[in-house]
Parts: structure tokens; C-alpha cells; sequence
């Protein structure tokens, strides 16, 4: 999650940066009053996108706690990632076989700050909330970290 977020404060920054190039090159003077006024306006409407993307997502997950199908999971391994920082995440990948069709499906969790290996997962059930209509649309719940 951590890494999600660093990715898009960092394009919300990009595009606040281009928003100030553009608005030079349109303007073509810093003291042109339109200048400053349009520089405000976008800049509020980025960042009132990135608020409204991270609601939905926030409010998604929300939403299937309540109206997902609750299955229990079992631990599969865990998996390092690197960003572009060098920074290392980890994340928890469970897996479930579907009763009514034999078919087995693999979830993966959010990333993680912490390596999560120093804690007995081999036999650790692990709660996934699905969407039965989309299976791809899931939310790992980690509470038991």
C-alpha cells in the first residue's frame, strides 16, 4: 500500500510541476494575473483528484468487507519487491480452491513495510473478502498482524 501511495503522490507532483510549466508557457509571463489563477485552479483540481482516488479505494475495500464473500485462504509464500528507491517491500500470497469448480485462485496482499516471514505463516489461515462475480477484486485481510 505504502508503495501505491508513494507512486501516486509522486505523479501528483509531477503533474503539479507541468501544470506551472504549461501555464508559464501559455502565460508567457509570471505576472500575468491569469498566470497565478489558473496555477490555483489546477492544482486544486489535482489534488482534489488524488483525494477522490484514494476515497474510492478506500471506500472499495470498505465495500467488500460488508458485501464479499468471506473465504479462508491458505498461506502460500512470501515475496519481496523492490521500488524504484531501492526500497524493499514484502507481500503475502495465499491461495484458494473453489469448491463448486475445482479451480484455484491466488491472492497476493497489499505490500508491507515489515518482512512478514519472521512470523509463522506455513500454517497461518489467511481471511480474503472476494467479489464472487469478479474474483480478481479481492481485499486480504491482515489484522492478524
Amino acid at each position: 500500500m505504502e508503495n501505491k501511495k508513494s507512486i501516486r503522490f509522486g505523479i501528483v507532483i509531477f503533474l503539479i510541476f507541468l501544470n506551472i510549466v504549461i501555464n508559464s508557457y501559455l502565460y508567457s509571463s509570471f505576472t500575468n494575473p491569469l498566470y497565478l489563477i489558473m496555477i490555483v485552479l489546477n492544482t486544486a483540481l489535482i489534488i482534489l483528484f488524488y483525494y477522490l482516488v484514494l476515497k474510492n479505494e478506500k471506500s472499495k475495500n470498505k465495500d467488500l468487507k460488508e458485501t464479499g464473500q468471506k473465504i479462508i485462504t491458505q498461506f502460500l509464500n512470501v515475496k519481496n519487491h523492490q521500488n524504484y528507491k531501492n526500497k524493499t517491500y514484502y507481500s503475502i500470497t495465499s491461495y484458494w480452491i473453489d469448491p463448486s469448480t475445482g479451480r484455484e485462485y491466488e491472492f497476493e496482499s497489499e505490500n508491507l513495510d515489515s518482512d512478514p516471514r519472521q512470523l509463522s505463516l506455513s500454517s497461518q489461515d489467511i481471511v480474503v473478502y472476494i467479489d464472487l462475480k469478479n474474483p480478481n477484486n479481492y481485499l486480504m485481510d491482515l489484522n492478524f498482524l
